[in-house]
């Protein structure tokens, strides 16, 4: 018997998974925090993705002066991912940016992701991206360290940035943002 319960399902990728999870907690009569995505069903606890994002492009665009951006995204179903995503699209907008399909990469929450990215940048754009916002550290750490195995330089011949501050991040050289 619990007198509450508190979801947190980041860390699996398998969809099915954190479906049985919320349907189970669906059944219990005890308050259920939300960790993991902000469904109106459970109370919910969580970071303002969507703007963290948008404050990000924003530095990019009026500091370093970043005029064309990809969004490294994680799982296309992922509660985070998809308010990390539309504050890309957002910010995109506001500066009129039309946004195109190779402008969204969706992937995993691992460095293969970023790895992945680079390759798919290089093949989609005519001349790479100022800038990559990354939905989380891993996959800037895999974008950066295969951007150097080709023979490019962070930050010199484009900007990348992560999102959660891990350690990966905080000891990667060069530091990721």
């Amino acid at each position: 018997k619990y007198d509450a319960v508190v979801i947190e399902c980041n860390n699996t990728d398998d969809a099915s998974i954190i479906d049985k999870i919320y349907a189970r907690c669906r059944t219990l009569n005890v308050p259920v925090i939300d960790l993991t995505r902000n469904t109106g069903e459970f109370y919910y606890v969580g970071l303002d993705n969507k703007d963290a994002i948008i404050q990000n492009v924003e530095h990019l665009y009026n500091v370093h002066q970043c005029r064309s951006f990809v969004f490294a995204g994680g799982p296309k179903y992922n509660f985070e991912n998809q308010c990390r995503e539309s504050g890309f699209i957002e910010a995109m907008k506001s500066h009129d940016i039309p946004v195109e399909d190779k402008m969204i990469l969706d992937g995993s929450w691992d460095m293969i992701c970023g790895k992945d990215a680079f390759h798919k940048i290089m093949d989609s754009w005519e001349k790479f991206p100022d800038a990559v916002v990354c939905a989380n550290d891993s996959i800037a750490a895999g974008l950066c360290d295969e951007a150097e195995q080709n023979g490019m330089r962070i930050p010199h011949d484009f900007k990348v940035t992560g999102f959660d501050n891990a350690d990966i991040a905080t000891f990667f050289q060069p530091q990721i943002s």
